[in-house]
């Protein structure tokens, strides 16, 4: 028995233990190399650590250009967050990397200039675990109203996961 102060305590350490296990996720989260819009960043940099890792763990590179000040960018991000689908197979197939653009600050022209131009943002550029770019979307196409659509990113999830 586990005394404290002459009280036994298994009831209270079940009660910890339960709680701690309730706190934990019941679904992967997507998996961020860099998690924020930083103008001060250098996304080359950022870029070459984030392919090592690609590499190291099979998976493909998603670069998310946007910004702080972009509304559908925190909608992406929170619709992401909250579709446990979406975020499992974003985490099982890929790497997201967030690549600022934020007019009059920062673009980062030079390191986007090696990207077909964005139709709007947030904007996807889907890389090989190398680096190279398999695919450039708009992701408007896979908005749904104000939000985003859970059959349409996992068709963009199945359609460009490694391996295919």
């Amino acid at each position: 028995m586990i005394f404290w102060e002459g009280h036994d305590v298994r009831p209270l350490l079940l009660l910890i233990l339960i709680s701690i296990a309730g706190c934990q996720p019941d679904s992967k989260q997507a998996v961020y190399t860099v998690g924020r819009y930083n103008p001060e960043a250098d996304p080359a940099v950022d870029l070459a650590e984030t392919i090592k890792q690609a590499q190291a763990e099979h998976k493909r590179i998603i670069l998310q250009v946007g910004g702080e000040w972009c509304q559908f960018c925190h909608r992406l991000d929170a619709f992401i967050r909250e579709t446990p689908a979406v975020a499992s197979g974003l985490h099982d197939g890929f790497l997201i990397m967030k690549v600022s653009y934020t007019q009059g600050e920062n673009e980062n022209t030079e390191f986007l200039s090696q990207y077909p131009d964005p139709a709007g943002y947030p904007h996807w550029y889907v890389l090989e675990s190398d680096g190279t770019l398999l695919h450039s979307q708009d992701t408007s196409k896979i908005q749904k109203g104000n939000g985003y659509s859970e059959p349409k990113l996992l068709a963009f999830i199945e359609k460009w996961k490694p391996g295919n």
